[in-house]
């Protein structure tokens, strides 16, 4: 793209559709610091000191915020044509750098043009005006290299502060800006549990007998169909007598619009900045992979952390997520290694609570692991429909261990459920995870996935040749999750 307004547009088109990137890459970075001055065309410039104004005052980059800032003719227009320019992030980048070319060389003709002025009438000054000469030069060829990053702190005056903590979301539990996971195995209850807790942060109300503050919760919904989910959060207002007042819970239905991270999130960054939320869950989390994703690769799932981290830096919002078990009995391992893939899902976020079976039936041990808060002891639950509650006179120590010999009869509903509460998997690996938890031998495995693809209640992506649940409820009842 050689004509530099048109970059100049296509890379502020780009500022407001990836408004919750951050850090920005150092070109971009600078021309919004240096803005408007660093846009050649008087429109470009107009909307890039809008941009600025709003990440100023910590305001959400959106087209319609930016156009309330605009009063050239034709505004509108021009801004939705610069909006629908956007580029890619990593292409833009290389049209900031052109752009920022010409910006250094106007402000250099500038630059020295002053200064002979400045020479002519007053030359007893030239050492001075030659040293701003060189000053403004350096600061112009150092800027674009500038990474984003916050200033170093001195550790002594960082001692001569007191310490600024966030709020406490869940008493015990979650800081406000904190990472939450919750991992179970299938069948744990983890989006009703979810569901659960964006009802008692809405309302204020206590979660399993910890206290939380009310907050504005927003529950990203990238599994369940809509329909089901009303009916899921109405069943518990219901049970607990629990009602959010308007603009408390949001339910963002996103079945059939999930994205790689990297979309999606900057979208949920515009909308937390713009509605306030204090807490953010996304369910189910590997919905949000990149394709080609690994889940068990340390590198894909700390890039999909760092992503997530992005809401609570720009936002100040908390984020809750949910992660499954690994294979095997989860009884055997520490509770930190018994959820599925890279160890990255154990590390990164600051509170992790573990949901394992436990001997008594519907009933489950959850232990929590903290970074920043005292030890939790561990607890058992019972799930009674539609919630879990406390069952202090049980042991959490006790938990439930494989039965002696494998079942020789298996349903439908049993390689179902297994498919549905698992990442999409191929044949070979469907048929490895249901040996390896279900005990199910290969010729009944092939005759139930047979009988299942058959009556379309499940299929195969041609492109990856992994399988997934075909949501279409039997009898009018989703499958249980």
């Amino acid at each position: 793209m050689n004509d530099i307004a048109a970059a100049e547009r296509a890379v502020l088109g780009t500022l407001i559709e990836s408004n919750g990137q951050t850090p920005l890459p150092p070109a971009l970075a600078s021309l919004v610091a240096n803005a408007p001055e660093s846009f050649g065309d008087l429109r470009n410039a107009a909307i890039a000191a809008a941009i600025k104004d709003l990440k100023a005052n910590n305001r959400a980059v959106h087209a319609e915020a930016v156009l309330e800032r605009l009063d050239f003719t034709d505004c509108t227009r021009y801004l939705m044509e610069t909006v629908s320019a956007a580029l890619p992030l990593p292409v833009a980048e290389l049209e900031a750098d052109t752009i920022w070319q010409g910006y250094r060389q106007r402000r250099t003709l500038s630059l020295f043009t002053d200064a002979s002025q400045a020479l002519t009438k007053s030359p007893n000054l030239a050492r001075a005006i030659v040293n701003n000469v060189r000053s403004v030069l350096t600061r112009l060829d150092d800027e674009p290299s500038k990474d984003g990053l916050p200033d170093i702190t001195d550790g002594a005056a960082l001692l001569a502060q007191e310490p600024v903590l966030p709020e406490i979301l869940i008493e015990g539990l979650l800081y406000k800006g904190s990472k939450m996971s919750l991992g179970g195995a299938s069948k744990a209850y983890k989006s009703w549990t979810f569901l659960n807790i964006a009802l008692s942060l809405s309302t204020g109300a206590d979660w399993l007998n910890y206290p939380c503050r009310r907050a504005r919760v927003l529950y990203v919904n990238l599994e369940i169909q809509p329909g089901f989910l009303h009916k899921r959060l109405e069943t518990l207002c219901l049970a607990r007598l629990l009602f959010p007042e308007p603009g408390w819970l949001d339910i963002w239905n996103l079945r059939g619009f999930s994205a790689p991270h990297t979309t999606l999130i900057p979208k949920i960054i515009k909308r937390t900045r713009e509605l306030g939320y204090g807490l953010v869950i996304i369910d189910p989390i590997y919905k949000i992979y990149s394709v080609g994703s690994d889940e068990n690769s340390s590198a894909d799932i700390g890039f999909l952390m760092n992503s997530v981290d992005s809401i609570a830096t720009q936002t100040g919002a908390s984020i809750a997520f949910g992660a499954h078990f690994a294979k095997g009995n989860a009884a055997q391992k520490e509770a930190i290694d018994r959820v599925s893939g890279s160890g990255v899902y154990a590390r990164d976020p600051d509170t992790v609570l573990t949901f394992t079976k436990h001997e008594v039936e519907d009933c489950f041990t959850i232990e929590v692991a903290h970074r920043n808060l005292p030890p939790e002891t561990a607890f058992v639950v019972k799930w009674e429909f539609p919630q879990f509650t406390r069952q202090s006179q049980l042991d959490p120590a006790k938990l439930k261990t494989p039965k002696s010999g494998r079942p020789t009869k298996f349903s439908e509903n049993d390689l179902l459920n297994l498919i549905q509460n698992n990442p999409p998997m191929t044949t070979k690996e469907l048929r490895t995870r249901a040996g390896e938890e279900l005990g199910m031998k290969p010729t009944n495995f092939y005759d139930i996935l047979r009988s299942l693809a058959d009556a379309y209640k499940i299929t195969k992506d041609t492109r990856n040749t992994r399988w997934s649940v075909i949501q279409t409820p039997v009898d009018n009842k989703p499958y249980t999750d």
